[in-house]
């Protein structure tokens, strides 16, 4: 294979976008394996190659710059019977009859886009399968889509919102003695504590009993004002003595 027809092959086949349509292609709409990912299966290569050089019209046209496409146009006009002597070697030896009188009557029309079409679909074939070059070409590709496995990852992981911690200051040792309910401080003989441990001035919790007892008498019960824990009335309170409750 020439100098010419190499570069133009390797830029095709090692084009990142090309690459990476190929990658969306097999995710897509095929069912696929790893050896699929490092051309390993002739699956993978021909589908790789259809992309590159076929369209739904048939073989691509050349899309390369200026300068490179002069070296095409010279090499084909320099090597015009090797070429056709390779392409018709190639439909016989894939028993493609419509495919020899196609790449014949091209020939005689003097049209070389479906000819080179052909050429280069075929030499690229012969690149990714060959045993002196295609191992290092299969891993250069294989190196580009696991860099697109790994955007592909990242894309589709959840993002951790950690909310920020809040740190409580803790309590004085005065504002513990004080009443949740008034503010004001609190002494043992006008304070009472619930079951759930939250004490107040018994002044500003009666009549939230007094609320309860009028509501349910048979089963009085208030909300704790600090944990909303409920406080079940035992026994009428009073000023003057001690009152039980849960």
């Amino acid at each position: 294979m020439t100098c010419v027809i190499t570069n133009y092959l390797l830029n095709k086949i090692l084009n990142k976008e090309n690459i990476e349509n190929f990658y969306k292609t097999l995710i897509n709409t095929h069912y696929y394996c790893e050896d699929d990912f490092k051309l390993q299966t002739n699956y993978a290569i021909l589908l790789f190659i259809d992309m590159l050089f076929l369209d739904k019209d048939g073989y691509k046209g050349l899309k390369v710059v200026h300068a490179q496409q002069c070296e095409l146009h010279e090499y084909i006009a320099n090597n015009r019977l090797k070429i056709f002597h390779y392409v018709t070697f190639k439909a016989s030896a894939h028993n493609d009859l419509h495919g020899l009188r196609m790449l014949t009557d091209e020939f005689q029309k003097n049209n070389w886009i479906i000819i080179f079409g052909y050429y280069v679909y075929n030499k690229a074939l012969d690149l990714l399968n060959s045993k002196d070059d295609c191992f290092d070409i299969k891993n250069k590709i294989y190196a580009t889509i696991c860099i697109l496995k790994e955007k592909k990852i990242a894309q589709v992981e959840p993002v951790i919102e950690v909310e920020p911690i809040i740190e409580v200051e803790p309590v004085c040792s005065a504002c513990e003695n004080d009443c949740p309910i008034c503010l004001c401080a609190m002494d043992i003989n006008s304070t009472i504590t619930t079951l759930c441990n939250h004490s107040f001035h018994i002044q500003c919790l009666y009549p939230m009993f007094d609320k309860a007892v009028k509501k349910d008498a048979s089963h009085p019960k208030i909300s704790c004002p600090l944990c909303r824990d409920d406080v079940f009335i035992k026994s009428k309170i009073t000023f003057n003595i001690t009152t039980h409750y849960y």
